[in-house]
């Protein structure tokens, strides 16, 4: 899985194991990247108690703020979480998503 920037300036892959590998594109910093450890930094970001369990699973990844924080929706215990990284000091929140999201056709089939 992976997240692309808008201005294609920043490249973020998924491949599992609660790893990131982020790469910067730009001229100045082609082919520099770092790897993000996901359980690591939502550990330090105030939920000193998270662990990954064997079935918990990034669902979807994003990047919003412009390009400066990435998204992930993650899967824990049938429980859906929000982990917001900001990607200049790789610091994570985690919240809880209140609502879930269910896809559904929208035609009518009998």
């Amino acid at each position: 899985m992976a997240a692309v920037s808008d201005d294609c300036t920043t490249v973020i892959i998924y491949r599992g194991k609660n790893k990131l590998t982020c790469f910067d594109c730009t001229d100045a910093n082609l082919g520099n990247k770092s790897v993000i450890d996901i359980v690591s930094q939502v550990q330090q970001g105030g939920n000193a108690g998270f662990t990954a369990e064997h079935n918990d699973s990034v669902h979807e990844m994003r990047l919003i703020n412009e390009g400066k924080m990435l998204r992930l929706d993650y899967i824990k215990k049938d429980a859906y979480f929000f982990i917001d990284i900001t990607l200049d000091n790789q610091s994570a929140k985690m919240r809880k998503c209140t609502k879930n999201f269910e896809d559904r056709s929208v035609y009518n089939v009998d």
